[in-house]
């Protein structure tokens, strides 16, 4: 029942022809994980809205052989395999309730009618304007692989 998004971070090996994300970045983004986590609970105005982070864990070393098997079974990933990173490479890892399964794999299974896939457009951008104005933050990496189906 968890989630664990890996994050290498600050090294100076590229990822995807990318940067490696900052670590104040990723600060950044483990705050506002805790306080939509905070709206995660509030069932009775944001419902399922959002997922629950459980933990957060820095480590650092070579990538783990399960953890290569696993993302090798995992299949569903355009981001470059991590075992071309260094020995010393540092990581976070966010330890997140698992909420769903990805929109874009729910899409994939299903053909969503226009007026349910008007509908959940509708619950995303509804949730977000919510959590933007109570928190005064701006989505700016919402792709359907951020959304998932409860």
């Amino acid at each position: 029942d968890t989630v664990y998004k890996i994050v290498p971070v600050g090294g100076d090996v590229d990822i995807n022809d990318v940067e490696q994300t900052s670590s104040r970045t990723l600060f950044q983004e483990i705050a506002v994980s805790r306080k939509l986590s905070d709206l995660a609970g509030d069932q009775v105005q944001m419902g399922k809205a959002f997922c629950q982070l459980k933990d957060v864990v820095f480590c650092k070393g070579k990538y783990p052989d399960v953890l290569l098997d696993a993302w090798d079974n995992f299949q569903r990933t355009e981001n470059q395999r991590p075992d071309t990173l260094p020995e010393d490479q540092m990581y976070v890892v966010l330890l997140c309730k698992y909420s769903g399964v990805q929109l874009e794999e729910y899409c994939d299974a299903h053909k969503l009618t226009p007026d349910q896939a008007h509908s959940v457009i509708r619950q995303i951008c509804c949730s977000l304007a919510a959590a933007e104005q109570r928190y005064e933050f701006e989505h700016r990496d919402l792709h359907w692989g951020n959304g998932v189906d409860s």
